[in-house]
């Protein structure tokens, strides 16, 4: 009787736990189809890993990517970009965050509907860690990126650049809306230059060693927004899952610079600026209705991970109850 009961249990518990983990996710998960791309590595696997990663797909680093557009969006740039897969007759690749400084949003709407056909577009803003990927691919010619700008200098990184299909179609309609065609070195590039703009490309950098700071209170590095060494290696290091601990803790005392010291690693050797960027050719999809909310700084809160542990516990004394009274009837 013993045995059977702990065999119940244990299935219980197990089929409770399952629920548990699917409705909470890994750290930043934001949809189905991230997460399968993200499964390629390991659970531990860490931004340089996903590098070598075969997948080619900056999916591979959204967990991540997805806590530092929290803290852009929550922390340093409340309210400075728009959602765009609300605009009429756009379709989205699927690495695509959503999300333009609301002035070029403005603008590619009205482009679109000045031609009034629907626009492919295969690249939006960027997280430091997605830029780092291409840059890095670029490097090694690799995935079909031919130029990428460094990371922290990319124009993708302040919500002023698209990459698109049918650059020649829109190339007009884009240009009178304050878009510029970047060229034929990468000829699928378009940034905007009109006004209302703010370039924060280093925010993109600042908001890494923030995170990576709130994380590690042992091996702090200079929040000053510059892409150097120090900075460079803890990207690579950084779990592409995301942190335990993200934009959730960006008030006061958390977000407050971290002050240069003997204690502080520096970025001395800043890397240089580059004006190249990076052309990604990744096929689209039509599911542009499925947004990235980014809300919460890990995929879970720590008020939602308490309810959901309570209700996962609740679910296998259930379980565990059913099973028992089927047991009895069949006596």
């Amino acid at each position: 009787m013993r045995t059977r009961f702990f065999g119940v249990f244990s299935m219980a518990t197990l089929s409770a736990g399952t629920l548990l983990v699917a409705a909470c996710g890994e750290p930043g998960e934001q949809s189905d189809r991230e997460s399968t791309q993200v499964s390629k590595l390991a659970a531990n696997a860490t931004v340089e890993d996903a590098v070598n990663d075969s997948g080619c797909t900056e999916l591979l680093v959204r967990g991540l990517a997805n806590q530092l557009a929290d803290e852009i969006m929550i922390c340093l740039r409340p309210n400075s970009l728009t959602k765009i897969d609300n605009i009429p007759n756009t379709t989205l690749a699927k690495e695509v965050f959503p999300y333009l400084q609301t002035a070029a949003a403005t603008a590619l709407k009205n482009a679109i509907t000045a031609r009034g056909a629907s626009m492919t577009i295969n690249s939006g803003w960027r997280a430091l860690p997605e830029q780092y990927l291409l840059s890095r691919w670029a490097g090694q010619g690799r995935c079909g990126i031919s130029v990428a700008a460094d990371p922290g200098q990319s124009n993708h990184e302040t919500g002023l650049a698209i990459d698109i299909q049918d650059n020649g179609g829109w190339n007009s309609y884009l240009t009178n809306q304050g878009w510029v065609w970047l060229g034929s070195g990468d000829p699928v590039h378009f940034d905007f230059k009109g006004g209302g703009t703010v370039d924060f490309r280093s925010d993109s950098v600042l908001a890494f060693q923030r995170l990576w700071n709130r994380n590690h209170p042992a091996d702090l590095i200079d929040e000053d927004g510059s892409y150097g060494p120090m900075t460079a290696s803890r990207l690579q290091s950084s779990p592409v899952a995301g942190f335990p601990i993200g934009a959730a803790g960006c008030g006061k005392d958390a977000g407050s610079p971290v002050t240069p010291d003997a204690a502080v690693a520096t970025d001395a050797g800043s890397v240089p600026t580059t004006t190249d960027d990076a052309s990604t050719q990744t096929p689209a999809t039509t599911d542009n209705d499925e947004s990235s909310e980014f809300g919460g700084s890990s995929g879970c809160s720590t008020h939602a991970t308490k309810r959901a542990s309570t209700r996962g516990f609740g679910a296998a004394f259930l379980l565990l109850a059913l099973a028992l009274a089927r047991r009895s009837r069949k006596k």
